[in-house]
């Protein structure tokens, strides 16, 4: 698989992982003060690309999840 250009969009499941190698990498001493604002930074553009994300899959199973009769039926995820 190649390397993902700046501007492209990962998955969440990329996201996510790109998300605890910053956190990881913040969490270490010796990180300098401005590497440490530029790693904060993509992690709030990583959380919030994968909020819309999170967003998007609930509308689509909310979506699946509606009555023939145009209603719709909340039921709790099932984590299995």
């Amino acid at each position: 698989m190649g390397k993902a250009k700046a501007d492209e969009k990962l998955d969440f499941e990329a996201s996510m992982q790109k998300l605890d190698r910053i956190v990881q990498e913040l969490e270490t001493p010796q990180v300098p003060l401005e590497r440490a604002i530029e790693l904060f930074e993509e992690g709030l553009k990583l959380g919030e690309e994968c909020s819309t994300l999170l967003e998007k899959a609930q509308a689509r199973v909310e979506k699946l999840l509606e009555r023939a009769d145009g209603s719709a039926e909340a039921r709790p995820m099932d984590p299995s």
